[in-house]
């Protein structure tokens, strides 16, 4: 399932965490904490693995998601990673995961 729609669950991920982490009070930092890990570790491991897959000797977009979103305007939902943007893909997701592993002992809710 994932296989099939690798960039949609890269970028999606993290905003389904994101709501969940509005439904949980502020009196549970450490769940709301805990989510936030939770919601960027697969989107980590997809990367990586998106970036092992990358055929680097094909030209142009790989891992492809393209279809018909608004017909009567022919709006696409169109992803796709090519040589430059597969670093940065793989950069976000380490970083997302870093920045919440950094912020991890920060208490301040103001």
């Amino acid at each position: 399932m994932v296989q099939d729609h690798l960039l949609s669950w890269l970028i999606f991920f993290p905003l389904i965490g994101a709501v969940v982490i509005l439904a949980v009070p502020r009196r549970y930092p450490w769940l709301i904490k805990l989510i936030a890990l939770a919601s960027t570790v697969p989107p980590l491991f997809w990367a990586a693995r998106l970036y092992l897959e990358f055929d680097r000797a094909a030209v142009g977009f790989q891992f492809v998601e393209k279809f018909l979103w608004i017909e009567a305007f022919n709006i696409q939902y169109f992803l796709g990673v090519d040589g430059i943007s597969l670093p940065m893909v793989l950069l976000t997701a380490l970083l997302s995961f870093v920045c919440v592993i950094v912020s991890w002992n920060i208490d301040k809710w103001e």
